[in-house]
């Protein structure tokens, strides 16, 4: 594969990432952009685990795009995208590194390990992004 091919994927992955970070944050997310639902973090996840972790500037560069889409100024979409990457790397590294996880799902097993990676990654970023999102100027 060539080098202008590679760029016109990654430019393709920023993009659609970009739009479901939009549409998510503007649909179904309240005022300060809480959401039940946060089908970005999946999709970060498993370009990792597809293409692998040096796509990373990629997925970010989306994060912030998106973040900024639903309302936010660029160093607070960039802020919430890094932890929403942190969270995305730390399930990736315990599917690729630490458990014995078949990125093709053949087992049972295979599913409890993404779910219990995906945990880990969802806490880790809920944490590095929770306090981020509160208005801190009314307290």
């Amino acid at each position: 594969m060539n080098i202008g091919n590679i760029y016109i994927i990654n430019l393709t992955l920023i993009i659609n990432l970009f739009d479901a970070f939009y549409f998510i944050l503007n649909y179904f997310s309240g005022v300060v952009g809480e959401s039940v639902i946060w089908i970005p973090a999946g999709i970060g996840l498993g370009m990792l685990l597809v293409l692998g972790a040096q796509y990373w500037p990629f997925l970010f560069v989306g994060a912030a795009f998106g973040e900024m889409g639903g309302g936010h100024d660029l160093l607070m979409g960039m802020q919430l995208a890094f932890g929403g990457l942190l969270g995305c790397f730390a399930a990736y590294f315990l599917l690729a590194r630490n458990f014995k996880f078949n990125l093709h799902l053949q087992s049972l097993g295979d599913y409890g390990r993404l779910l219990g990676a995906s945990v880990v990654g969802a806490t880790t970023a809920t944490t590095l992004r929770g306090g981020n999102r509160g208005n801190w100027s009314s307290t």
